[in-house]
């Protein structure tokens, strides 16, 4: 994690089959890829490293 933002993977559930992935992003870092990167790297990780075999979005903006 750096102080422009951060992202993790947290409420495993293996009985569910299911992983969270929460992150944040300073405004003044927007629109420049960084999260679209180490959202592609985080969820890649996983699908790698658990039995979930899709995804599902919810986009919650707070501003």
């Amino acid at each position: 994690m750096t102080d422009h933002g951060g992202a993790e993977l947290s409420n495993l559930s293996m009985e569910h089959i299911k992983i969270e992935i929460g992150f944040w992003l300073l405004t003044d870092y927007w629109g420049k890829g960084a999260m679209s990167e180490t959202f592609s790297h985080i969820c890649r990780y996983g699908f790698d490293h658990s039995s979930c075999a899709e995804s599902n979005d919810l986009w919650k903006p707070e501003m």
